[in-house]
């Protein structure tokens, strides 16, 4: 998305938390960390947040919000996809380059074996495998989230050494 539509979903949260104080480097940090979301789902993102939520959300909270990828009750039959492709009727082999990766990591995860020979009419490996999935989907936003803070860490530091030998040009801070 564009600065200009980040900075309009900074604004939205700004008025659904009248009275919260929101300094404009944090209004910086959300554009920087939210620019790269399709606008369209970070807005719907935003808006449901505002509906819901009874504190100003984090970065991290609206990314997920904003992440289309499937829904853990919907990704069983890809995972029995994944897992069948991943055994060629007397040995496992690599996993199909088509697999959606944290598919893929929580199919590995539970065990291709439990997948692939599981009942269907059974809901327990289901069950464990949507639970499986929402931590992999989750473990993935905290991951993303922490690398932000290192590269903001290290923007800071970068920043702060070029101000330190005067390579920042005048009037930039």
């Amino acid at each position: 998305m564009l600065d200009s539509e980040a900075r309009v979903l900074v604004a939205r949260l700004v008025a659904g938390y009248p009275g919260r104080e929101f300094p404009q480097s944090s209004e910086m940090l959300y554009v920087e960390q939210l620019r790269d979301l399709e606008f369209v789902d970070a807005l719907a993102a935003v808006d449901g947040l505002i509906r819901t939520s009874r504190f100003l959300p984090s970065i991290a909270e609206v990314r997920l919000a904003a992440d289309t990828g499937p829904i853990p009750e919907e990704v069983w039959p890809e995972a029995v996809r994944i897992a069948c492709a991943m055994w060629d009727g007397a040995q496992h082999v690599a996993a199909p380059e088509w697999a959606d990766p944290r598919i893929l990591r929580a199919v590995r995860a539970m065990g291709v074996d439990a997948i692939r020979m599981s009942d269907p009419k059974d809901h327990r490996p289901r069950q464990e495998f949507a639970r499986i999935y929402a931590a992999v989907r989750e473990r993935q936003t905290q991951d993303e989230a922490r690398e932000a803070l290192t590269l903001r860490d290290v923007s800071i530091e970068m920043r702060e050494l070029a101000e330190g030998v005067g390579l920042l040009p005048e009037g930039v801070r």
